[in-house]
């Protein structure tokens, strides 16, 4: 699944970009660590409680209201797992909200620098 996600991105688009992930398990296991050491992408140094900067935590939340639209306690396996790859690899929509949100950072960055560190409302 992490190869797919990768490259469902467009060529060229991880250029010169650092990944920015939170430090889940899976986030840390040394499969992902090799992976992301392998395709040479560079990552940024995260602290434990940063959600602040997390761009992820809106996809899921995203992905949680749109699953809840669909009553997804009722779905099979089989149609929950079609319905969240429709909503990450067809739904164009999608890359331009992660897209967006990514391109936030900077400014983010700057805001919790002068927040010194401490937690800021985005």
């Amino acid at each position: 699944m992490l190869e797919r996600a990768f490259q469902s991105l467009d060529d060229g688009y991880l250029d010169d970009k650092i990944f920015l992930q939170d430090l889940a398990r899976s986030h840390t296991a040394q499969f992902t660590k090799d992976y992301l050491e392998k395709i040479n992408l560079e990552l940024m140094e995260w602290i434990p409680k940063g959600a602040d900067l997390s761009p992820i935590e809106r996809i899921w939340a995203k992905l949680k209201g749109k699953l809840e639209e669909l009553d997804y306690d009722n779905l099979t396996k089989e149609e929950l797992y079609k319905e969240i790859q429709t909503y990450f690899y067809e739904d164009q929509g999608i890359k331009s909200q992660i897209k967006k949100l990514y391109e936030s950072l900077p400014e983010k960055i700057k805001l919790i620098i002068e927040n010194k560190g401490n937690q800021i409302n985005i």
